[in-house]
């Protein structure tokens, strides 16, 4: 099987299976012994029996896994923050990580953890804390926030992956201290995003706007409580997020617009433009596997070979756990690798059934299909509900994104030149985003397009 299976596509399996065994699993210095044992023990069987030294390095990766995901999960330092947990009135010095979460009373902050406002030492971990809508932060700002460390309610539930991050109960004491502490790239990236999202919700209705700023520009913002509620209903609110999907879309774009350059550098040129639209979105967990799976098949075609989109998939999922062990609890991270892995393997089974269907309905149908099987036991476990309608509204609205990101990218284009100018194009772009919201209402209020479970 050694040598039948992709080299790299077994060493991101080896990583991402120590990850997470290293991640639940309470380790010590005897199961340290034993590791260093088992990697003599297999040095030893590979030089007597002459088997290939693939083997030894598909178990050192394994143990390398086990031992990243255990020493982040199970941290023995003081200077983390898990050991200020269900202490009251702690005071953290903290930076803003990224754009906050903006909702209709309340704001959601993920922060990265400097040091305790009475203590020199700097500390390691994030920090979610919901306040009040105002004043609104931003990336890069320095806060001084008081309040009670504790753990996420997820935490407390079974799972095979870490939790992560730790949250501030209630609304804590937050003061800002100082601004532009943040990459100054990445927050150029955002302030020009946020010029964008000015533009969008200047030109465009609620929430027409949100849905546009969401899926074009990745921004988390206020949607209406009743549209929300619907998105979750037919199992779309994915589609309001940037994800594979959207990057598979610039790609593809960016390729067309410069074949003229020839297949090489069009193909470097597409490389760095969704380089430079992952660093305007921000690079969440979707984006960013979306990102490393890309350029790892844009890399190969530039090399004159046909790149394995399922090797890149798991080797884009290691890379990522690697860096970020808690990405594996992430639900983000769950639901955008479930989904391609289904595309990948199930969409040629449903587009063989669909074959003499029209085009135009069997290929969305089938690729709806095909992520929905694999992302269903993540979306029941964690919101609790089965959607009857989710084929149907997937594949629907599965038409409609690329034209919406087409448009709104123009009138964003425009707008950032010519307010005026840019109006002119609102009533085409309103109207597919308005059919998206029909679709999404509609279905979603039917009394059976949803059963709760829990």
């Amino acid at each position: 099987m050694l040598n039948k299976t992709p080299f790299i596509l077994l060493l991101s399996l080896a990583g991402l299976l120590g990850i997470t065994v290293g991640g639940v699993v309470a380790a010590g210095s005897r199961l340290a012994i034993l590791s260093v044992a088992l990697l003599v023990l297999t040095l030893i069987v590979c030089r007597k029996r002459n088997i290939s030294k693939r083997y030894l390095i598909v178990i050192s990766i394994l143990i390398a896994g086990f031992w990243r995901g255990h020493i982040t999960t199970h941290p023995k330092s003081n200077l983390t923050v898990t050991n200020y947990v269900n202490q009251s009135d702690i005071t953290l010095t903290a930076v803003v990580a990224e754009p906050p979460e903006i909702f209709e009373t309340s704001q959601r902050l993920r922060l990265t953890v400097i040091r305790p406002v009475d203590r020199p030492e700097t500390l390691i971990g994030e920090i979610l804390v919901t306040t009040r809508p105002y004043p609104r932060y931003e990336y890069g700002d320095q806060l001084k926030v008081k309040g009670e460390l504790r753990l996420p309610l997820s935490t407390e539930q079974e799972s095979i992956f870490p939790q992560s991050p730790l949250v501030l109960a209630g609304y804590p004491t937050m003061e800002k201290i100082v601004a532009g502490q943040g990459n100054p790239l990445i927050s150029t990236a955002y302030k020009v995003r946020a010029r964008a999202e000015t533009v969008l919700n200047r030109l465009l209705p609620e929430p027409e706007a949100a849905l546009a700023n969401g899926i074009l520009l990745g921004v988390k913002k206020s949607i209406p409580s009743n549209f929300r509620e619907n998105l979750i209903r037919t199992s779309t609110i994915h589609t309001v997020v940037v994800s594979g999907f959207n990057l598979s879309i610039v790609v593809n774009s960016l390729i067309g617009l410069t074949a003229f350059f020839g297949r090489s550098l069009s193909l470097i040129l597409a490389a760095f433009g969704i380089l430079g639209y992952s660093l305007l979105v921000g690079f969440s967990y979707p984006v960013l596997r979306a990102l490393i799976m890309g350029l790892t098949v844009l890399l190969a075609k530039v090399k004159g070979r046909e790149g394995d989109a399922l090797t890149a998939l798991f080797t884009s999922a290691a890379l990522i756990a690697f860096n970020d062990p808690y990405s594996l609890g992430e639900i983000s991270f769950q639901l955008s690798f479930l989904a391609t892995f289904g595309l990948l393997i199930f969409s040629p089974v449903f587009q063989e059934v669909f074959k003499r269907w029209p085009k135009i309905i069997s290929e969305p149908l089938g690729t709806t299909l095909a992520a929905q099987v694999t992302v269903f036991p993540v979306i029941v476990a964690n919101f609790g509900e089965i959607s009857f309608v989710a084929p149907l509204a997937n594949t629907l609205i599965f038409l409609l994104v690329p034209p919406i990101m087409y448009l709104s990218a123009l009138l964003t284009f425009l707008g950032l030149i010519n307010l005026q100018l840019a109006a002119y194009l609102t009533g085409p772009v309103y109207l597919p985003l308005n059919l998206f919201v029909a679709i999404v209402n509609g279905l979603g209020s039917l009394s059976w397009a949803s059963l709760k479970v829990f």
